[in-house]
């Protein structure tokens, strides 16, 4: 719950002076490394404010947990898995106009893909704290959301390439004038990483709310 809390804390603060950055004064260099500095100074704080507010759970007087050693195999025939997929999903990768990626993608990948959950479920039931297990449930919910950007060469649909190019004006310019509400959200938040990391705008755009929804749903599931 602390994670999930502080997760959507932070991103919030992050997109929320990005969005006011870039309607008040534009997105340039200083600006940028303002929000990204400002956003970690805030975050840090943030969670530890979230540490203090929430509670701490109780300890249970249930049967211990079994020895995470017994669930290293299944955890690696898990991780085996998710790569075979992964692989496949690369090699059906098409540049063709088609209405979904599952056209391209082989039959036997749904066959792994329900093995590997059934799996993952198994193990996650019985292990309660993993790092190893967690990254394989964000690894795994990532297949899924991003299964259009792995699949589609390009884009699915031309409006891709109008988001890319507008936030390709706006790390140029610092705004698009007239000022729009439009995609304020989207445009401003990727204008800022771009410019602070370096990454292509074709890439943060394409492949970041795959990421961020593939860490934020399991948090999602673990706090239910």
């Amino acid at each position: 719950m602390r994670w999930l809390a502080s997760s959507i804390l932070v991103w919030s603060i992050f997109v929320l002076l990005s969005s006011a950055c870039y309607i008040l004064i534009g997105i340039t260099p200083l600006t940028a490394w303002g929000i990204f500095i400002i956003t970690a100074l805030g975050g840090w704080y943030s969670i530890k404010k979230v540490s203090e507010w929430l509670p701490v759970p109780e300890k249970s007087s249930a049967a211990p947990v079994p020895s995470q050693k017994i669930f290293v195999w299944p955890l690696c025939a898990i991780a085996v898995l998710d790569a075979v997929i992964l692989a496949l999903l690369f090699g059906a990768r098409t540049d063709a106009n088609i209405q979904t990626p599952w056209i391209e993608t082989p039959r036997i990948t749904f066959i792994l893909f329900g093995i590997a959950t059934v799996l993952l479920l198994a193990v996650a039931a019985r292990i309660k704290k993993s790092f190893f297990l967690g990254a394989l449930i964000v690894f795994h919910f990532f297949l899924v959301f991003g299964t259009g950007v792995i699949t589609f060469k390009h884009s699915f649909g031309y409006d891709p390439f109008i988001h890319q190019a507008a936030e390709k004006y706006i790390v140029d310019h610092g705004q698009i004038t007239p000022l729009q509400p439009f995609y304020i959200g989207q445009y401003a938040p990727i204008a800022v990483l771009h410019i602070t990391t370096h990454i292509p705008l074709a890439q943060l755009d394409r492949f970041l709310l795959p990421i961020f929804a593939s860490i934020l749903f399991p948090l999602m599931l673990m706090a239910l």
